[in-house]
Formats: C-alpha cells, structure tokens, sequence
C-alpha cells in the first residue's frame, strides 16, 4: 500500500503536466514582422542552439560561401509545411553581407511566414528584421547588410521564426502554429577593394639634381619593392611610372601594409611599412573611404625639396547579387528601435 500512495500522486502530476503541454503546443499568435521575442514551439526536436560559425575566407568578389545551416537539417516542426520550410533553409555570408535562402519547389499544405531577427554590435539588439512568406516559385532570399562600423570583424546574431496561419496569409497577430529555429551565429570579417592612385611628386624647391634623371623607389601594399628612373622635364609634377596599385577583397588578415616610398639623392625605404593597410584610418567616426598621403622631402645641402603624395582608395565589397535577393524583402526597424 506505501508503494501505491506514492506513484499515484507522481501519475497524477505527470498526466497533469502532459496535458498542459499538448494545449499550450497547438496555438500561438504570429509575430510577423514585429521586433518581438517570438514563442518557440513546445515539444518538437531540434538540433543543438546557439552554433558558432566562421566562415572560410573570401577569396571571390560577388560569390556568397555557405557557412550554416545546409538543405536538410533534421528539423521535426509541428507541422508538414513548417517542417519543410525548416529544412530547406541555408545561411550564407560574404564580408558584410549575410544571406538567409529557402529553396523553392516545396509543396505546402498551408503559408508558411518567414521572419528574420538580425543583431550585430553595429545596432540595437534584434532591431533589423525582414520578412517573406514562403514563395515555392522562386524560392526566397533575405539580406542584411551590416554597417560598416570601425571595418572590423564582428560576430552577428540570427534568429529565424516560421509561423504557419490558422487561416488566411501572413500577418501580425494571426492565430497559428510556430516554431523557431536554434540562434545562430557568424563571425563576418568585411571584404576591401583597395587602390593605391599614381604616386605624385612635385618640386617644391628647384635645384639641379631635380632637372636631371630621378629615381623612386617604393615597396607597394603587398611588400613588393619597386624602382624606376623618371625626369620632370618643364613639369613641376609627374606621376612615378607603374606606381599605381590596386587588389580586391582585401580583409584586415590579409597582412598588406601602407605603401613606403622614398627618392634617391632625399630618403630612399629600406623595408616595408609596418601600418596596416586595413581597416583604414578613423574621420569623423567613419573609416576613411580616401586616404591622402603628402609629405615633404628635403635635402639642406643642395636646397632641395620635393613633395610626395599619393592616395589609398578603399571601399567595403558587399555581395551584388544579379536577381536582386532584397527585391522580395520588407525591412523594418521593429519596435526595438523605435
């Protein structure tokens, strides 16, 4: 009789709980693009949250790189349509850019509502939000392109929520069926085109050894040394021969240095600079989209002086791609940032 007194209670508690479950499961209301936590759907399975992702790096202008989430990921939603959506969802990065794709041709019983809760340090948690219904033609395509910010790496956060309507299509305060997918997290490292212009030389201060043959010599972003000879001629500026220099894709890992210049007869470089190329200097708060380098070289026993000048283009490469996958998304601030 002790035995019996004491699984009876347990029994009682458990059937309790179980059926509270099976209630709460089977109605939640749509957050359809609202900045709001959305309800996670209760007793289905998913794989382990909160997955840590870096992607390889860059090395293709304009080509996006799976970094998470691949076709086919096991999820068990609470329905056909909302599983289905789940596993065809794939994450793809490029510098700043982070794409989230649904493969198109899925055949659904009922709309599936895709919604998108992005966060970086550039903004306010969770403030950046897109969604889509589901578009079985097509497939769908949400993009966030994150700020600029100081041209530094950072980690940005994802949360992607499917709602599937009772009734009707897609919307706000819809009754129906959720579920939400683990966080997931990327590390995005911003891609650079980088161009260093001609480099510049003017005579400040004229004197013989400026009327004849000068010779320059430079090491270039990718520490490469440089030397050729040129002449002023009835010039007082003129651009050094095959000193321009450009490179695409560049990241603040990629190890490429200011360019180092000098002129025979002044100050000629012995190595490389040891100043970073990326990210670049900080004006007004923003990284600094063109760099002016100007200095003066002069030699006191000859009365000589000579201006060097040159300037670093940089500009953040950001995934183009040709169908326009933003064309399709609604972006807004959400209540967060409001």
């Amino acid at each position: 009789m002790l035995r019996e007194t004491r699984i009876q209670p347990l029994f009682l508690i458990a059937l309790s709980a179980l059926l509270v479950a099976m209630l709460c499961g089977n109605v939640f209301f749509s957050t359809y693009g609202a900045s709001v936590d959305a309800a996670t759907a209760t007793g289905v399975t998913q794989p382990p949250s909160n997955t840590l992702v870096t992607p390889p790096k860059e090395t293709n202008v304009g080509k996006l790189s799976t970094t998470a989430a691949p076709f086919d990921l096991g999820y068990s939603a609470p329905t056909e349509s909302l599983t289905k959506v789940a596993n065809a969802i794939a994450l793809h990065t490029f510098s700043l850019t982070t794409q989230i794709s649904v493969r198109d041709g899925l055949v659904l019983t009922k709309p599936v509502c895709i919604t998108v809760f992005y966060h970086s340090y550039s903004g306010r948690a969770y403030s950046n939000v897109l969604s889509q219904a589901y578009n079985a033609a097509g497939g769908n395509r949400l993009v966030f392109d994150d700020l600029e910010g100081l041209g530094t790496p950072r980690q940005a956060t994802l949360r992607i929520q499917l709602f599937e309507p009772g009734s009707g299509g897609c919307g706000p305060r819809v009754i129906g069926k959720s579920f939400d997918l683990p966080t997931m997290r990327v590390n995005l490292d911003p891609l650079y085109d980088v161009g260093v212009r001609p480099i510049q030389v003017t005579r400040i201060e004229d004197c013989p050894m400026l009327r004849s043959d000068i010779s320059a010599r430079w090491f270039s972003p990718d520490d490469r040394l440089h030397e050729t000879t040129f002449r002023f001629g009835t010039a007082k500026t003129i651009l050094v021969p095959g000193s321009q220099w450009n490179a695409q894709t560049l990241t603040a890992s990629s190890n490429y240095h200011k360019p180092n210049v000098g002129l025979y007869g002044f100050h000629i470089p012995s190595a490389p600079s040891t100043v970073n190329l990326i990210p670049a200097p900080m004006l007004a708060g923003k990284p600094m989209a063109a760099q002016e380098i100007k200095f003066q070289m002069r030699e006191p026993n000859r009365r000589c002086t000579a201006q060097v000048r040159y300037i670093i283009d940089r500009k953040i490469s950001r995934y183009i791609d040709p169908s326009n996958p933003a064309s399709q998304a609604v972006q807004r601030e959400g209540l967060l940032a409001r």
